[in-house]
């Protein structure tokens, strides 16, 4: 899977790692976002020529023609961003990938043309762009989190995801969500009864972090919420 157990965090899906668990912890409102530092791409040597053939078949898997866990890697470290960052996310979903850790030559020729890019240089740059426009505009990140939901499925013909990819995957596309590391906490707590979230749970716990403030004051029951959103504002009550 893309989340790896204690040396990476939370991680979008570049290599084959085991899952990192969210510990149950007591809940408190988030600090301020830190400013980190701008990736940087560490070549521009490597160009996709005529075509992405060559690129492509840099990082791609011996005798296959697919890009592998050992090349995703050395491919975002060349790129200059984290694998288990939101780089690597956007940079899936641009191409469309289907499956998580891995990139077909399709699906990479898809991403490259839509980021018009024709060096690493250009990749690194168009997925800084594409970064600021998630963060600005609604519909393209509307967009992202339906992916994100999709991409982490077990196979394509799954309808939920597993509370503890589910709990990594939103602390990487809604890092900063008033209930973002709560509501993780309370997917992979002891007395959580729930061993998946489907995509209805996954929306509307979107709609829930938008609308109700963390100390629960507008939060009312009687609305239609899902039972997990209901039994979460019972566990963050709980946890004070």
């Amino acid at each position: 899977t893309y989340f790896s157990a204690n040396q990476r965090g939370v991680a979008v899906a570049v290599s084959s790692m085991p899952k990192r668990k969210v510990a149950a912890k007591k809940v408190t409102p988030e600090k301020e976002p830190e400013i980190k530092r701008r990736p940087t791409a560490r070549s521009n040597s490597k160009t996709l020529g005529d075509s992405s053939k060559g690129l492509f078949d840099t990082y791609k898997d011996a005798g296959e023609e697919r890009i592998g866990p050992v090349g995703m890697e050395r491919l975002f470290n060349d790129i200059g961003v984290a694998p288990e960052s939101i780089y690597a996310l956007i940079m899936a979903w641009v191409m469309g990938a289907q499956e998580m850790g891995y990139f077909t030559r399709a699906e990479f020729n898809q991403g490259l043309d839509k980021l018009r890019a024709n060096t690493l240089v250009q990749v690194h740059n168009g997925l800084l762009s594409l970064e600021q426009v998630v963060a600005a505009d609604p519909a393209t990140f509307m967009e992202l989190y339906k992916f994100a939901f999709a991409f982490s499925t077990t196979s394509s013909n799954s309808k939920s995801v597993e509370v503890e990819t589910a709990a990594a995957m939103l602390q990487l596309v809604l890092p900063h969500g008033p209930h973002t590391n709560a509501f993780a906490s309370f997917l992979v707590s002891p007395g959580n009864s729930y061993r998946v979230i489907n995509r209805d749970q996954w929306m509307c716990f979107l709609e829930f972090s938008r609308a109700v403030r963390l100390d629960l004051s507008n939060y009312d029951e009687a609305e239609a919420w899902p039972i997990m959103i209901d039994e979460y504002a019972e566990f963050l009550r709980s946890s004070r």
